[in-house]
């Protein structure tokens, strides 16, 4: 074998895992929002709570957007407007660091998983995320992090997107049901939060077709649905580089072939490492199928999502642990 070809111990970048038991790992609901042709207060709190009226025809109605909400509130939604429609719903993954000894030591740790996130991170199985990725500092604020010039990564400060939030940059032609962020929460309501409540965040947007999609309609839809369902956006992977094969070239040059086979699967590792896993959906060469599973990373995303599932059950009834870990 020439020298410079790679070895297959070399096509492999993914960063070694962190000591997930150093984090306090937790999955919940950010907000709910239901849209409403009947304007009406509810007995909810105001501070997590916030109403904006909307004209529905020839009726007074209005959005109700609940942060956090907790179950006693969407059964007080669920009784008190029946009719009322899920227009969006954010759910987090949380990984809040543990016993640090000091805040460099906290600042470590949130930015370690996100790296890893990063590195490993593939939900374009999700249905209707449509690719795309960008991150922001701030409003107004976006750049691209993977074109033919740019390859990198969302620094420390940023948030990536993934997905489409603004639905006018959607393809039309395709399903748009969700859009992802991954970042570092350090800020909650435009108020500092304590230290000790920093953490690495991945959140997932449903729309309101996103919503209809996974059977989310009325408030009462809530109860008895399977946050497992979303796993597939929440995917880890563990990528490597494919093996680069240019027969028609190797059958007259075989040396030019393998020099030029080498430069393309270092040039897709080096994808790998800049970017993320997903990049994964432009670079050919970069192998995130079934057989690439973070089985340790997703088994530890199913068993929160089953937490929520089981936090919204139906019945008192239990609910086992699916057998299928990290299987997405």
């Amino acid at each position: 074998m020439p020298a410079f070809l790679l070895t297959p111990a070399a096509m492999t970048s993914a960063p070694s895992d962190p000591i997930f038991d150093s984090y306090k790992k937790s999955c919940g609901i950010d907000f709910v929002r239901f849209f409403s042709r009947t304007a009406k207060a509810l007995p909810l709190p105001a501070s997590k709570t916030k109403t904006t009226p909307l004209r529905a025809g020839s009726s007074d109605g209005m959005l109700l957007t609940i942060q956090e909400p907790t179950v006693s509130e969407i059964k007080t939604v669920a009784k008190e407007l029946p009719e009322a429609q899920f227009d969006s719903i954010e759910v987090f993954y949380d990984f809040t660091p543990k016993g640090c000894s000091s805040l460099e030591q906290r600042k470590a740790m949130i930015e370690n998983i996100r790296q890893w996130l990063i590195s490993h991170l593939y939900p374009w199985q999700g249905p209707g995320l449509q690719v795309a990725t960008r991150v922001s500092k701030g409003r107004k604020h976006a750049e691209p992090v993977f074109t033919h010039i740019v390859e990198r990564r969302a620094n420390a400060n940023e948030t990536l997107y993934l997905g489409h939030a603004d639905p006018i940059y959607a393809d039309p032609d395709l399903a748009n049901y969700a859009f992802m962020r991954l970042y570092a929460k350090v800020i909650d309501n435009k108020t500092a939060l304590l230290p000790n409540k920093w953490r690495c965040r991945l959140e997932l947007n449903l729309t309101s077709t996103g919503c209809r999609f996974f059977g989310l309609t009325s408030p009462n839809s809530l109860f008895g649905f399977d946050f497992r369902q979303l796993g597939p956006y929440f995917r880890l992977a563990r990528p490597d580089i494919k093996p680069c094969s240019m027969p028609k070239l190797r059958s007259w040059n075989p040396r030019m072939a393998d020099l030029l086979e080498a430069t393309r699967m270092r040039l897709a590792l080096d994808t790998l490492k800049n970017v993320g896993s997903h990049a994964a959906s432009h670079e050919p060469l970069i192998n995130v199928d079934g057989h690439h599973r973070h089985k340790v990373g997703n088994r530890m995303i199913q068993i929160r999502l089953d937490d929520l599932t089981r936090k919204f059950k139906k019945s008192s009834q239990s609910m086992p642990y699916g057998n299928t870990w990290g299987s997405w």
